[in-house]
């Protein structure tokens, strides 16, 4: 947290629920799980319109969101690839 730039009163808390997802990642013990996890995140973040995970405000996000998010995945990936995302969305969330 040493490189963040407070910029108004809730600058600390916006920064510490957009780095949730880091948070969750540096939580996993193997290379292979963050680099498995970080790809999904990723994807999850461009559903969303975002360009990465980092950039998410995870804090925000609703059970209406994760409803759609979730049926787009369905419609587009295997069960197996929407629980993989599902899982890691999870982590985040219990990060946030």
């Amino acid at each position: 947290m040493t490189d963040l730039i407070i910029q108004s009163d809730n600058a600390l808390s916006t920064a510490d629920h957009a780095n949730a997802s880091t948070i969750y990642l540096a939580s996993l013990q193997s290379a292979n799980a963050k680099r498995t996890m970080t790809n999904q995140l990723n994807t999850i973040a461009r559903l969303l319109g975002y360009e990465s995970h980092a950039l998410v405000q995870w804090h925000l996000l609703k059970a209406s969101h994760i409803a759609a998010l979730k049926s787009t995945m369905l419609s587009t990936s295997s069960a197996a690839t929407v629980n993989l995302r599902l899982s890691a969305l999870r982590g985040v969330l219990k990060a946030a």
